[in-house]
């Protein structure tokens, strides 16, 4: 069973997981829980409706070696989820990311200004 409203697009699986977090906290209605980086979700609450949003990178094999991230949303049980609520945050998502993917690959290559330094008087 697929996930209604799940989507792909062609970005780094890191590069989207940043995004998705940029999104959502300034999302109205949507009540951020919490998130874990190495199991690339976000946990979220919208409607009344409490899932996960995933970041899964795609295999070579599926994407013709094309690096490809499909971004979907589970229950917290981690079963497929078909509601209008997470098919909702998902179109959201879908039409936010590649602008925000794109700031936030800018934002990551930009020069860090290094501190003053101080000299001792």
């Amino acid at each position: 069973t697929v996930t209604r409203g799940e989507f792909t697009l062609p970005a780094d699986k890191l590069d989207v997981w940043n995004a998705v977090g940029q999104i959502i906290v300034n999302a109205r209605g949507v009540e951020y829980l919490g998130r874990a980086q190495m199991l690339d979700l976000y946990s979220l609450r919208y409607r009344g409706v409490e899932f996960f949003v995933l970041t899964k990178a795609m295999t070579a094999a599926e994407t013709g070696n094309h690096i490809r991230t499909r971004v979907t949303a589970t229950t917290p049980a981690g079963k497929p989820i078909d509601s209008e609520a997470t098919a909702t945050v998902l179109g959201m998502l879908q039409r936010a990311l590649p602008a925000e993917v794109e700031r936030v690959r800018k934002m990551q290559a930009a020069p860090k200004k290094k501190p003053a330094k101080h000299g001792k008087p």
